[in-house]
């Protein structure tokens, strides 16, 4: 197993390790990224009409100040020659809520592994797909009854093509900016729960 299955073996299993132990905070939200048009001689900072937009939907698993959890995101357009085209991103990360998750004012940093890609609908045609690492900086406002709103800041590191395949890579910028607009709550795993208190029982008696 090379270096890259290495990593993303390790974050998957994180995550599932995660999910099954938890018994604190599950978030999902709904989310926008704004992608900088790798092309383009702007600023980062500068929006315009050639800049990527994905759609999709977000879910973190959170205890105590850790939280794992992956997104997927896509864009619908049209290209130059009037073909219907797919762009694709799918992460899975690991976030560090740097005052909790339950706080009014919520940072956070983290890291991950993604996959994007684009291939042109209707025959499969055109598909370039890449893995790569990022990092991420952002923040929540988390009001009353569970709901939250806040926006990320994420820089891809490298970019890594498929292993095993000769699949060419897309031109990927190097930035993102997200804003997402979801809700949080509280879970238990029921086997857990079920351990403990089978466990009391047996203690008290």
């Amino acid at each position: 197993m090379n270096r890259k299955s290495t990593i993303l073996a390790f974050i998957i299993l994180t995550i599932s390790i995660s999910t099954l132990t938890a018994h604190d905070t599950i978030r999902t939200a709904g989310i926008m990224t704004w992608e900088k048009n790798s092309s383009s001689n702007t600023r980062p900072s500068d929006l315009n009409d050639e800049d990527k937009r994905y759609w999709g939907l977000e879910t973190e698993t959170i205890h105590s100040q850790t939280g794992t959890g992956m997104d997927a995101l896509v864009n619908f357009y049209t290209d130059d020659q009037e073909f219907s085209m797919l762009d694709w991103q799918g992460q899975l990360f690991m976030r560090y809520h740097l005052i909790g998750a339950r706080s009014f004012l919520d940072p956070y940093i983290e890291a991950g592994i993604g996959n994007a890609g684009t291939v042109r609908l209707g025959d499969g045609e055109e598909l370039q797909m890449s893995l790569y690492p990022f990092i991420s900086a952002g923040g929540n406002i988390v009001f009353h009854e569970g709901f939250y709103a806040g926006m990320r800041w994420s820089c891809r590191l490298d970019e890594w093509i498929i292993p095993g395949t000769v699949i060419p890579q897309p031109e990927l910028a190097q930035y993102q900016v997200s804003f997402n607009v979801g809700f949080s709550y509280n879970w238990h795993n029921p086997f857990l729960t079920y351990s403990h208190d089978r466990h009391n029982h047996y203690h008290f008696d």
